[in-house]
């Protein structure tokens, strides 16, 4: 690819900011809840608490938007320097069997020449969009059912930013088309897929991205995309409760080690920001300074594999990194966390334990977790939402890879449960964060089978239950029950 060039800023030379952030110092760990050293998985589909997986019952999907366009625009008037993008595919034109395509028109990035300048940055990324016509398709095969009187979603008066692109949509047809080899979803009866979306319009294209993929086969439609309610949407509270989730960060802002951080790395690095860009990286007058903003014009950047301004890029990882801090320390404390993530586990818990009610049906099917006896998906529920619902799962789930202090969840990224059936009853267990559970989350005898992008999740949930990214349902209800609602 070659790398384009970000709003070109008429600066004096910045040295790269210096620091020792708090999150590589040792007292950090603290922050982590007892995450320890990555292993070597073992296998998905492995043996779980000592006994047979009898067939795959149930599969949960939560993904993140694919590739979108920044949040914020840049500056207008600045020229870019980017890549030419391959000629677009003509309208109708399927990829591999799919009812729905791209073509190679923005749903790969290719090398290509430098093009002539753009004259603004609102130029280039409407251009990188999904086009109307693909739109309309993937809402006649997969149409969006939203309540009456429901807000308008917010990235669609705020296009072309902050929406989807045309790569995006690739991304989640191809995450789609995997799950299609990996689970034999080729046959799979269209009254046993569910697909959820929050009321964005970047997360419901990439619900119909992912539904396109994982029924290319049949090329058939008829699939359903449901936005909650915004009061019973659980897929982001940062929208659906947003005062109680803004009114905890206030307290975790508060505490005497947070504000230290804040005045010393967080305040030098935005006025260093504010300093180069004071239209990109605006710092209101006694008002808050949008770190998630100012992160994500690093990341879509860095996404694409377009080079920013060095100026600019010498601060950009420390500017991650900060955020990445920051929400380590708000989902680091069980209040916020009950309130962002407990109706999500909820719903987890709830769906597979419903998941043996008329038990595996018969019949052979190449599933992994599937043996010689068969067992047929009864279920496959699919939510399409954002970082901070992937960001909130993992830290529930106490996951390994949160050690790498540079981690957020990439575009398109997915984490899948599987439920599964075993030859015997597990029973309640002693969950790692203490004490004993009755099984109130049902089916002693489910066991749930975790990955991230396609690789069994590390945690030492884990340890001693039969694998990585294994745990009986019992077990994983006990682990996380300080975040659950009470009558869960």
């Amino acid at each position: 690819m070659v790398a384009g060039l970000l709003p070109r800023f008429l600066c004096g030379h910045l040295t790269p900011l210096s620091y020792v952030h708090p999150m590589f110092a040792p007292q950090s760990t603290r922050l982590l809840r007892g995450l320890h050293a990555r292993g070597v998985g073992r296998p998905l589909c492995s043996k779980a608490s000592g006994s047979e997986t009898q067939g795959l019952l149930s599969l949960l999907v939560f993904h993140r938007h694919g590739d979108r366009s920044p949040l914020r625009g840049h500056t207008p008037d600045e020229e870019l320097a980017l890549p030419t993008a391959a000629a677009p595919a003509a309208p109708g034109n399927t990829r591999g069997g799919s009812a729905v395509g791209t073509g190679d028109g923005g749903g790969s990035e290719k090398p290509g020449r430098v093009a002539a300048p753009v004259r603004s940055a609102e130029n280039f990324w409407r251009g990188q969009l999904v086009p109307p016509e693909v739109v309309r398709r993937l809402d006649e095969l997969y149409p969006v059912k939203r309540s009456p009187g429901e807000a308008v979603p917010p990235d669609k008066e705020s296009a072309p930013f902050g929406c989807l692109t045309s790569l995006g949509l690739q991304q989640l047809q191809d995450r789609g088309e995997q799950f299609r080899q990996r689970y034999s979803c080729d046959d799979i009866d269209n009254a046993k897929l569910e697909v959820f979306s929050t009321n964005y319009r970047r997360t419901q294209l990439s619900a119909q991205g992912f539904l396109d993929g994982l029924l290319r086969a049949g090329g058939r439609g008829g699939v359903p995309v449901v936005v909650r309610p915004r009061a019973d949407d659980f897929l982001n509270q940062w929208e659906s409760r947003g005062h109680e989730m803004y009114e905890r960060m206030m307290v975790v802002e508060s505490e005497p080690d947070f504000r230290v951080t804040e005045e010393t790395v967080g305040g030098p690095l935005k006025r260093r920001l504010h300093a180069l860009d004071p239209a990109l990286f605006p710092l209101p007058q006694g008002g808050r300074f949008r770190w998630m903003m100012a992160a994500d014009y690093f990341m879509s950047a860095r996404a694409r594999g377009l080079r920013v301004a060095p100026e600019l890029d010498a601060l950009g990882t420390a500017t991650i990194r900060h955020l990445v801090w920051r929400f380590s320390r708000f989902y680091g404390d069980d209040e916020m966390m009950r309130t962002m993530v407990g109706p999500l586990l909820a719903h987890i818990i709830e769906c597979a334990a419903g998941s043996d009610v008329a038990g595996p049906a018969t019949g052979s099917r190449n599933v992994p977790g599937a043996d010689a006896s068969g067992g047929s998906l009864s279920r496959v529920v699919s939510s399409s939402c954002h970082d901070v619902t992937i960001l909130a799962l993992l830290y529930a789930m106490e996951a390994d890879l949160l050690e790498d202090r540079d981690y957020w969840p990439p575009y398109g990224s997915t984490i899948a449960f599987e439920v599964s059936s075993t030859g015997g009853v597990s029973g309640p267990g002693r969950g790692p964060r203490g004490g004993r559970g009755e099984d109130k989350g049902g089916g002693g005898d489910l066991v749930l089978k975790i990955s991230v992008d396609g690789e069994p999740l590390r945690s030492r949930l884990f340890a001693g239950k039969g694998g990585d990214g294994i745990i009986p349902l019992s077990d994983f209800h006990t682990a996380v029950r300080s975040f659950l609602p009470t009558a869960v």
